[in-house]
C-alpha cells in the first residue's frame, strides 16, 4: 500500500537517506575511529575485541564510578602488576581470599581488630619476614627464626614477653635476669643444660636429684633432696669425692674413709671402733695408730694395741706408764682446790715429798711405808704417829708425850734386845702414868725418879722412885 500522507513520505526519505550515510561511512567507521571530544554513553555499552584505553601512561587516566560485576583477571599469569613502587593502592579491601605469591608492604591491617586470620590451619604462610615490630596477640608455630643468625632479639629490655614455655628444647648462649628461671615447676621432668642435668631419680619421685648428663641416675648423682628436705651428696661408685678451697682439694672420701689430701694428714676410717682398732687416724700413713672404743669406752691406741682409755663412767686406764713431759716439773694434781681424792698402788710409789692430812695403806696391817734399806730420812708428826711396833737402830725424839697404846695387853716398849747394856732412852724429865683399877673407877697413878731432896718423902729418897695420884714432880 503506498504512503499517503506528507509524514509518511518524508518518513520514508530520511531512512532512505539514513541508510545511504551508513553505507557510505560504515567502512571509515569499521577501520578506526577516533573521537577528539567527549563521549556519552547512556545505557548498556558492548566492546568487543582488543581495548585500549588511554595513550599516555602520564596524562590519561581511566575514573570508574561503576561497580565491577565480573571478575578482573589480567591476559597472562604473572605478568602484570596492580599498582606500582610510588603508585600503590591505598586499600585492597576483600570478604573471602587473596591469593598472593608475595607481599611487600609496610602496612596490612585487617577491616576490624581480632576478627580476620592471615592464613589458616592447613593454608599457612610460608615465611613472613619482619624488619620492625610485629605485634601478636599469641603465636602457635613450629619454628620462630630471625632473619639472620644471632642478630635480632626476642623481646627487649622494658618490652619483655612475660612467660616462654618450651615443651622440649631450648637454646641458650647466655641467660641475665632478675627472676628465677620455671622449667616445667613441680613436676616429674628432667632437664638437660649443657653438661648440668636436673631430673628425678627413678624409682624415686618427688624428689630432685643434679648430675652430669652421663651420671643423671638414681646411683650417680652428685646432689640429692626429697620433698622432705632430706638432702644428699654423692659420687659415682669407685670415684672419689673431693672437698677443696680455691680449686685445691683439702679432703677426699672414698669407701673406705674421710682423709686429708696432705699424705701425713688425718683420717676417718669407714668402720667398725675396737679397743685395739682405731678409726680416728692422726697420721693416715699409720692406720694402727688413734682413736677407737668400744661399749662406750674412748680407747687410744698405738701399733694396734690399747694404751689409754676412759670408761663410760669417767674411769681413766692405762697399759703403760704414765710420765711427765719433764722431770720434777710437773704435778699430779695441782693444790687442795684440785687435789686428787684418792691415789692406790699396789706396787711402788716414789714420791720425794708428800704433803697431806693422811696417807692411809689401801688393806690394814698390810703395806709398809718404806721398807729395809728404803727408808725414810725422817718422820715429823704435830700429833699422835700410832705404832704397833717401833723398831730402830737410831734414836726416837719426841718433843711432847710419846705414848705406847694398843687395844690387846700387854703394851709393850721395848729398847734393845735382851740384857744389852748398851741400849739407852734419854728423857729429859721421866714421868710415868698408869691406871689402878678399883672396882669401876680408874684411878691414874704418877711415877718418877728422884734422888735425895728432889723426892717428896725420906721413903720415896730411899726408894728412889716418887708418886702421887695428881701429877708428878
Amino acid at each position: 500500500m503506498p504512503p499517503t500522507s506528507v509524514i509518511e513520505k518524508k518518513s520514508i526519505i530520511y531512512f532512505i537517506g539514513f541508510l545511504i550515510f551508513s553505507f557510505l561511512l560504515f567502512p571509515i567507521i569499521a577501520r578506526a575511529t577516533s573521537i577528539g571530544t567527549n563521549v556519552t554513553v547512556t545505557g548498556t555499552t558492548t566492546l568487543n575485541g582488543n581495548t585500549t584505553i588511554g595513550d599516555s601512561a602520564t596524562a590519561d587516566t581511566l575514573t570508574v564510578t561503576a561497580r565491577l560485576a565480573a571478575d578482573l583477571d589480567p591476559s597472562a599469569n604473572n605478568t602484570y602488576d596492580l599498582g606500582s613502587f610510588g603508585l600503590a593502592y591505598k586499600s585492597i579491601y576483600t570478604s573471602s581470599t587473596v591469593y598472593l605469591g608475595s607481599v611487600t608492604s609496610t602496612q596490612i591491617t585487617p577491616w576490624a581488630n581480632n576478627t580476620s586470620q592471615l592464613g589458616q590451619f592447613g593454608q599457612a604462610w610460608k615465611n613472613i619476614f619482619v624488619s620492625s615490630t610485629s605485634y601478636l596477640g599469641s603465636v602457635t608455630s613450629t619454628m620462630i627464626n630471625p632473619w639472620a643468625n644471632n642478630t635480632s632479639d626476642l623481646g627487649a629490655y622494658g618490652n619483655a614477653w612475660k612467660n616462654f614455655y618450651a615443651s622440649s628444647t631450648v637454646y641458650l648462649t647466655s641467660v641475665s635476669t632478675t627472676q628465677g628461671i620455671e622449667a616445667a615447676p613441680d613436676t616429674d621432668t628432667n632437664f638437660k643444660f649443657g653438661r648440668a642435668a636436673i631430673f628425678v631419680p627413678t624409682p624415686v619421685t618427688d624428689a630432685l636429684a643434679i648430675a652430669h648428663v652421663d651420671n643423671a641416675s638414681v646411683l650417680n648423682f652428685a646432689l640429692y633432696q626429697d620433698a622432705a628436705g632430706a638432702t644428699a651428696i654423692n659420687a659415682k661408685a669407685g670415684q672419689l669425692m673431693g672437698f677443696a678451697i680455691g680449686a685445691v682439694t683439702k679432703f677426699n672420701i672414698d669407701a673406705t674413709s674421710f682423709y686429708a689430701e696432705d699424705g701425713s694428714g688425718p683420717s676417718l676410717q669407714n668402720e667398725a671402733a675396737t679397743t685395739d682398732n682405731p678409726t680416728l687416724i692422726p697420721d693416715r700413713n699409720d692406720l694402727t695408730a688413734g682413736i677407737g672404743g668400744s661399749g662406750g669406752a674412748l680407747a687410744l691406741i698405738t701399733g694396734g694395741s690399747e694404751r689409754l682409755t676412759i670408761a663410760s663412767d669417767g674411769d681413766v686406764s692405762t697399759n703403760g706408764n704414765v710420765l711427765p713431759g719433764v722431770n720434777n716439773f710437773y704435778n699430779l694434781g695441782n693444790n687442795s682446790d684440785f687435789a686428787w681424792k684418792n691415789l692406790y698402788v699396789t706396787s711402788t710409789a716414789f714420791l720425794r715429798y708428800v704433803s697431806s692430812t693422811m696417807i692411809e695403806p689401801y688393806i690394814n696391817n698390810q703395806s709398809n711405808l718404806g721398807s729395809f734399806g728404803k727408808a725414810w730420812k725422817n718422820v715429823y708428826a704435830s700429833s699422835t704417829v700410832f705404832a704397833n711396833t717401833v723398831s730402830t737402830t737410831g734414836q726416837i725424839y719426841s718433843g711432847g708425850n710419846l705414848g705406847v697404846a694398843s687395844s690387846t695387853a700387854p703394851a709393850q716398849l721395848s729398847v734393845g734386845s735382851g740384857a744389852t747394856a748398851t741400849s739407852t732412852v734419854s728423857f729429859g724429865a721421866l714421868c710415868f702414868r698408869a691406871y689402878s683399877q678399883s672396882g669401876d673407877t680408874d684411878n691414874e697413878v704418877y711415877y718418877w725418879p728422884c734422888v735425895g731432896a728432889a723426892c717428896p718423902t725420906v721413903a720415896m729418897a730411899a726408894a728412889g722412885w716418887a708418886t702421887s695420884t695428881v701429877s708428878c714432880f
